[in-house]
């Protein structure tokens, strides 16, 4: 039952993708759902099976390579970790299929777009099952190549083209450090198995230095996970289709590095350097995101540096102890979810119009989008006592009973003023503002039919449960004997500043206090807006030295001239010169043809009798 699990989407996106145009529209959507449905019935009962009746699964399937003592097998494992992944990909991967099947109704391409998505779901799924680092990287790389194959679905848009290539090769970056990792991780304790490496390493830890192969590690999860510095391909992620943003930013491609970090903690709790590491990377991702994300003004970019931030949090609390991040990543997953697709169909409903200048007064066309943006946003923000209250607010809590580096803490708290203030401008520009389209524009608009609005409250039912529900399931100790009642307030307090500040500043245009912050902020928000040119300085001093030696060295150099003088041109004059040799000999005469051929045959018999 739990192989079947793995192999049903793959099976899903082989017949979508080459039968697709023999099954139709509908039988594409007929045969996923089928199958999918499936998987997301199966994934709920092994997820039972194993927290509560304590079952889980070691699979040996085969052989894959035996070099001696480099050697690799088909090996898939079942525990507490990834029994709880399972449920968050195949539910988000369900809900992201039934949405499609209407949101992407008027595309012919439907059987390509759902077998793509098939195909992602199945990556995900090895990447969260694999026991060993080779048959995880195959998951992990094929979420990368699914990721192209959605961003740029739309293959006619230049847009589309440019933010494939730079998701790419941005995560070309990390995915060349995580290989890395895995060389250095096999020389040193001579396996490949995941437990295999914790157990061996953990016993070396006196006369190994694990800095170098946990670095490499880590790049490999700031790449995937877009953690900052490496965070540049996210926010372009969104030139795909909605329902891919869901799939990418919720359940899917940026939780395989938080999956990770939580697979290897044991081995980075063997080196506090990288432990720090950890944990100012997450801290700085989580504030510079929020703060990004409080002045953009296009919808889906607005979540997808609250996805950022989200991300901060998780990596930033690995450090930590990695159960409440994994708590967070499937609580995230389930609100992000829910977060997104109401704001492709928000998209949808002002015909494909992003900018939410654009809207206003869509609490009166369409409310009942606004009550799963407003469940969104209020468990996105942490209010009491939605998911996120339970997952979001218990990491800050409890880094403050740390009492270390204090900085990244408080990074973090003014990070969840941000991410409260941007969640309540959005609701202002795009349900209570003033209409900026109109009358005709909004009574013409498209409607969503009964499986939006289905998979929507669905998700809404989750995002209000599943914290209270998987406290009890992921998180087994009592934290609550270490937090104080001034721990368990402040981070609410700095949520109810947020909105108070965000209230002022939008709401009440004849307030001073408008004018007065909007004057003192003014440039700070024109540096915040342009993403505080982290972009612009990568691209400058990074990216254009390597195009440099990219073109005149890779390029000129090596390709153009010794690759080619060596290949394509060294071979064709070596191929011409020969057959003008070889010519010399054929005389055009059936005498001299015979006697060749008897020669040749005398000479075979002669070999084959000795």
């Amino acid at each position: 039952m739990n192989i079947i699990l793995i192999i049903l989407p793959l099976i899903s996106s082989v017949l979508c993708g080459l039968f697709g145009r023999f099954l139709g529209i509908k039988g594409v959507k007929v045969v996923s759902l089928i199958i999918m449905f499936i998987v997301f019935l199966d994934s709920w009962i092994i997820f039972y099976e194993s927290n509560f009746n304590n079952y889980f699964n070691y699979y040996y399937i085969n052989s894959w390579f035996n070099l001696g003592l480099f050697n690799c097998s088909f090996t898939f494992k079942f525990d507490l970790i990834t029994n709880n992944m399972i449920i968050l990909v195949s539910t988000i991967s369900f809900f992201v299929h039934i949405f499609s099947y209407d949101y992407m109704k008027s595309d012919p391409h439907l059987p390509r777009f759902i077998s793509y998505l098939s195909l992602f779901t199945f990556f995900m799924l090895v990447l969260i099952t694999s026991a060993n680092l080779i048959q995880l990287f195959i998951g992990w790389e094929g979420v990368g190549l699914c990721s192209y194959l959605l961003i740029n679905f739309w293959y006619n848009r230049i847009q589309a083209n440019k933010s494939a290539i730079k998701a790419m090769v941005i995560n070309k970056i990390g995915d060349i450090g995580f290989l890395w990792a895995i060389l250095l991780l096999w020389i040193l304790c001579g396996s490949l198995e995941i437990s295999d490496i914790i157990l061996i390493l953990s016993n070396k830890n006196n006369s190994i230095n694990l800095f170098i192969p946990l670095l490499l590690l880590l790049i490999g999860i700031m790449g995937k996970s877009a953690q900052l510095g490496l965070h540049i391909w996210l926010p372009d992620a969104m030139e795909g289709p909605t329902p891919v943003s869901a799939l990418i930013h919720a359940a899917t491609m940026v939780t395989a590095g938080v999956l990770l970090i939580i697979r290897m903690s044991p081995l980075f709790e063997l080196n506090s350097s990288i432990l720090i590491l950890v944990i100012i990377i997450g801290s700085l991702t989580s504030f510079f995101s929020a703060t990004i994300g409080m002045v953009q003004n296009d919808l889906k970019k607005v979540i997808a540096y609250s996805t950022c931030s989200q991300l901060g949090y998780m990596i930033w609390y690995v450090g930590f102890y990695y159960n409440i991040s994994l708590f967070h990543l499937i609580n995230h997953g389930f609100f992000k979810a829910l977060y997104f697709l109401s704001a492709g169909s928000i998209i949808h409903f002002m015909n494909d119009e992003q900018d939410i200048r654009k809207y206003g007064s869509l609490i009166t066309f369409n409310p009942i989008i606004f009550i799963f943006i407003f469940v969104g946003s209020i468990a996105l923000m942490g209010l009491p006592f939605l998911s996120g209250f339970y997952s979001k607010d218990l990491i800050i809590e409890i880094g403050q009973c740390s009492y270390f580096l204090t900085f990244s803490f408080w990074l973090s708290l003014i990070a969840v003023f941000f991410t409260s203030f941007y969640s309540i401008r959005l609701i202002f520009f795009i349900f209570l503002k003033n209409p900026q389209e109109t009358k005709h524009n909004f009574m013409n608009s498209y409607k969503d039919n009964y499986k939006i609005i289905i998979v929507l409250s669905l998700l809404t039912v989750l995002s209000i449960i599943s914290g209270y529900i998987f406290q009890y399931i992921i998180i087994k100790d009592n934290f609550l004997l270490i937090i104080n009642n001034f721990n368990k307030i402040l981070p609410l307090t700095f949520t109810i500043l947020g909105i108070i500040y965000c209230i002022l500043l939008y709401f009440n245009y004849n307030n001073i206090w408008y004018f007065c912050l909007n004057k003192n902020i003014k440039l700070l928000a024109q540096l915040v807006f342009h993403m505080w040119l982290l972009d612009a300085m990568i691209n400058n001093y990074f990216f254009r030295k390597f195009l440099f030696i990219g073109y005149s060295i890779t390029y000129k150099l090596i390709d153009n001239q010794i690759l080619e003088y060596l290949g394509p041109f060294y071979v064709h004059n070596k191929i011409i010169f020969s057959s003008n040799k070889l010519s010399k000999f054929y005389i055009n005469n059936i005498y001299s043809y015979l006697l060749s051929s008897f020669i040749f045959f005398i000479f075979f018999i002669l070999i084959f009798i000795s």
